[in-house]
Protein backbone atom coordinates (compact mmCIF):
# COMPACT_ATOMS: atom_id res chain seq x y z
CA UNK A 1 0.00 0.00 0.00
CA UNK A 2 1.09 3.65 -0.77
CA UNK A 3 -0.36 6.86 0.00
CA UNK A 4 -0.03 10.18 -2.42
CA UNK A 5 0.37 13.83 -1.15
CA UNK A 6 0.20 16.55 -3.34
CA UNK A 7 2.62 19.62 -2.10
CA UNK A 8 0.02 22.60 -1.74
CA UNK A 9 -1.58 24.03 -4.59
CA UNK A 10 -0.98 20.67 -6.62
CA UNK A 11 -2.95 18.52 -7.77
CA UNK A 12 -6.29 19.39 -6.32
CA UNK A 13 -4.73 19.99 -2.72
CA UNK A 14 -5.54 23.61 -1.09
CA UNK A 15 -2.50 25.97 -0.65
CA UNK A 16 -0.60 28.29 -3.34
CA UNK A 17 1.92 26.37 -5.80
CA UNK A 18 3.91 29.52 -6.26
CA UNK A 19 5.31 29.28 -2.75
CA UNK A 20 6.84 26.20 -3.45
CA UNK A 21 10.41 25.69 -2.20
CA UNK A 22 9.85 27.49 1.42
CA UNK A 23 10.01 26.56 4.71
CA UNK A 24 6.68 26.91 5.07
CA UNK A 25 6.04 24.09 2.31
CA UNK A 26 8.62 21.47 3.90
CA UNK A 27 6.51 22.04 7.42
CA UNK A 28 3.02 21.13 5.91
CA UNK A 29 4.45 18.21 4.51
CA UNK A 30 6.50 16.92 7.36
CA UNK A 31 2.91 17.33 9.47
CA UNK A 32 1.34 15.52 6.66
CA UNK A 33 3.27 12.52 7.83
CA UNK A 34 3.30 13.48 11.45
CA UNK A 35 -0.95 13.18 10.67
CA UNK A 36 -0.15 9.89 8.30
CA UNK A 37 2.30 8.08 10.89
CA UNK A 38 -0.53 8.69 13.91
CA UNK A 39 -3.04 7.69 11.78
CA UNK A 40 -1.73 4.54 10.37
CA UNK A 41 0.63 3.66 13.08
CA UNK A 42 3.68 3.73 10.53
CA UNK A 43 7.20 4.22 12.19
CA UNK A 44 8.97 4.67 9.07
CA UNK A 45 8.60 6.09 5.48
CA UNK A 46 9.90 5.08 1.68
CA UNK A 47 9.17 8.19 0.12
CA UNK A 48 9.53 9.31 -3.70
CA UNK A 49 8.82 12.50 -5.05
CA UNK A 50 9.12 13.97 -8.67
CA UNK A 51 10.83 17.15 -9.38
CA UNK A 52 9.44 19.90 -7.13
CA UNK A 53 8.22 16.53 -5.03
CA UNK A 54 12.01 15.42 -4.75
CA UNK A 55 12.93 18.86 -3.60
CA UNK A 56 10.21 17.61 -0.99
CA UNK A 57 11.55 14.48 -0.29
CA UNK A 58 15.28 15.77 0.14
CA UNK A 59 14.48 18.41 2.60
CA UNK A 60 12.32 16.35 4.68
CA UNK A 61 15.21 13.61 5.17
CA UNK A 62 16.78 16.55 6.90
CA UNK A 63 14.49 17.25 9.48
CA UNK A 64 13.08 13.44 9.83
CA UNK A 65 14.07 10.75 10.80
CA UNK A 66 11.89 8.28 9.65
CA UNK A 67 12.84 8.42 6.26
CA UNK A 68 14.37 5.21 5.88
CA UNK A 69 13.70 5.68 1.86
CA UNK A 70 14.24 8.49 -0.34
CA UNK A 71 13.91 9.34 -3.80
CA UNK A 72 13.93 12.14 -5.98
CA UNK A 73 13.22 11.87 -9.44
CA UNK A 74 14.40 14.70 -11.69
CA UNK A 75 13.97 16.83 -8.27
CA UNK A 76 15.36 20.45 -7.53
CA UNK A 77 17.91 19.01 -5.48
CA UNK A 78 20.34 22.45 -5.88
CA UNK A 79 17.71 24.95 -6.16
CA UNK A 80 20.32 28.13 -6.75
CA UNK A 81 22.87 25.68 -9.45
CA UNK A 82 19.48 25.09 -11.29
CA UNK A 83 18.69 28.70 -11.83
CA UNK A 84 22.36 29.49 -12.62
CA UNK A 85 22.37 26.77 -15.49
CA UNK A 86 18.81 27.87 -16.83
CA UNK A 87 20.25 31.17 -17.17
CA UNK A 88 17.58 32.61 -14.95
CA UNK A 89 18.01 35.44 -12.54
CA UNK A 90 16.08 33.75 -10.01
CA UNK A 91 14.18 30.85 -8.94
CA UNK A 92 10.58 30.56 -10.79
CA UNK A 93 8.73 31.09 -7.74
CA UNK A 94 10.35 34.82 -7.82
CA UNK A 95 11.54 34.02 -3.94
CA UNK A 96 14.94 34.19 -3.11
CA UNK A 97 14.41 32.82 0.58
CA UNK A 98 14.06 29.10 -0.93
CA UNK A 99 15.14 26.13 0.96
CA UNK A 100 17.83 24.39 -0.77
CA UNK A 101 18.39 20.59 -0.23
CA UNK A 102 21.93 20.48 -1.35
CA UNK A 103 23.28 22.92 1.23
CA UNK A 104 21.94 21.11 4.13
CA UNK A 105 23.15 17.53 3.37
CA UNK A 106 25.40 17.70 6.25
CA UNK A 107 22.39 17.25 8.36
CA UNK A 108 20.70 14.10 6.83
CA UNK A 109 23.73 11.98 8.54
CA UNK A 110 22.77 13.41 11.83
CA UNK A 111 18.75 12.13 11.39
CA UNK A 112 19.18 8.78 10.06
CA UNK A 113 20.42 5.91 8.04
CA UNK A 114 18.30 7.19 5.36
CA UNK A 115 19.26 5.38 1.74
CA UNK A 116 18.88 8.41 -1.11
CA UNK A 117 18.24 7.56 -5.06
CA UNK A 118 18.77 10.69 -7.21
CA UNK A 119 16.94 9.31 -10.99
CA UNK A 120 17.42 11.41 -13.66
CA UNK A 121 18.03 11.86 -17.33
CA UNK A 122 20.74 13.76 -18.80
CA UNK A 123 18.17 15.31 -21.44
CA UNK A 124 16.11 17.10 -19.06
CA UNK A 125 15.27 20.27 -20.22
CA UNK A 126 13.57 21.23 -16.65
CA UNK A 127 16.06 20.11 -14.27
CA UNK A 128 19.27 19.70 -15.38
CA UNK A 129 21.04 16.11 -14.60
CA UNK A 130 24.34 18.19 -13.68
CA UNK A 131 22.09 19.13 -10.50
CA UNK A 132 21.36 16.08 -9.58
CA UNK A 133 24.82 14.83 -10.17
CA UNK A 134 26.42 17.77 -7.61
CA UNK A 135 24.16 16.64 -4.97
CA UNK A 136 24.95 13.52 -5.01
CA UNK A 137 28.84 13.80 -5.31
CA UNK A 138 28.28 16.24 -2.12
CA UNK A 139 25.90 13.50 -0.19
CA UNK A 140 28.28 10.51 -1.27
CA UNK A 141 31.65 13.05 -0.06
CA UNK A 142 29.43 13.73 3.82
CA UNK A 143 28.98 10.12 4.11
CA UNK A 144 25.70 9.69 3.35
CA UNK A 145 24.20 6.60 1.21
CA UNK A 146 23.18 8.33 -1.89
CA UNK A 147 22.83 6.65 -5.45
CA UNK A 148 22.69 7.89 -9.08
CA UNK A 149 20.42 6.33 -11.41
CA UNK A 150 20.96 7.67 -15.05
CA UNK A 151 17.38 6.75 -17.07
CA UNK A 152 15.78 7.69 -19.99
CA UNK A 153 12.58 9.77 -18.91
CA UNK A 154 9.58 10.66 -20.86
CA UNK A 155 8.21 13.66 -22.13
CA UNK A 156 9.36 16.26 -24.40
CA UNK A 157 11.16 17.81 -21.31
CA UNK A 158 12.65 14.51 -20.98
CA UNK A 159 11.44 15.04 -17.02
CA UNK A 160 8.73 13.12 -16.47
CA UNK A 161 10.03 9.57 -14.08
CA UNK A 162 7.44 9.58 -11.90
CA UNK A 163 6.73 5.96 -12.38
CA UNK A 164 10.61 4.74 -11.54
CA UNK A 165 10.39 6.90 -8.84
CA UNK A 166 8.00 5.01 -7.47
CA UNK A 167 9.40 1.50 -8.14
CA UNK A 168 12.51 2.48 -7.07
CA UNK A 169 10.87 3.51 -3.53
CA UNK A 170 9.11 0.09 -3.67
CA UNK A 171 12.14 -1.69 -4.24
CA UNK A 172 14.46 0.43 -1.49
CA UNK A 173 11.63 -0.32 1.20
CA UNK A 174 11.16 -4.13 0.83
CA UNK A 175 15.07 -4.31 1.27
CA UNK A 176 17.24 -4.09 -1.92
CA UNK A 177 20.37 -4.18 -0.63
CA UNK A 178 23.45 -2.18 -2.29
CA UNK A 179 24.91 -4.06 -5.25
CA UNK A 180 21.79 -5.08 -6.67
CA UNK A 181 22.24 -5.18 -10.32
CA UNK A 182 18.86 -3.90 -11.82
CA UNK A 183 18.34 -3.50 -15.49
CA UNK A 184 15.45 -2.03 -17.58
CA UNK A 185 13.84 -4.18 -20.32
CA UNK A 186 13.21 -2.67 -23.60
Amino acid sequence: PYIRVSRPGVYGSSGVHGSRRLEREINIMSAALDVIKARYVIDAFSASGQSGGGHVVTSLITKRSDLLCAVSSSGAVAVKMRILQRGWRRDVTGYSTYFDPIDHIDEIKSKSDVRIFLLGDPRDINVPFATQSAYHKKAVNAGVDATLIELKAGGSEHHGLVREGIIVSTWCALGFTKGTIIRRSS
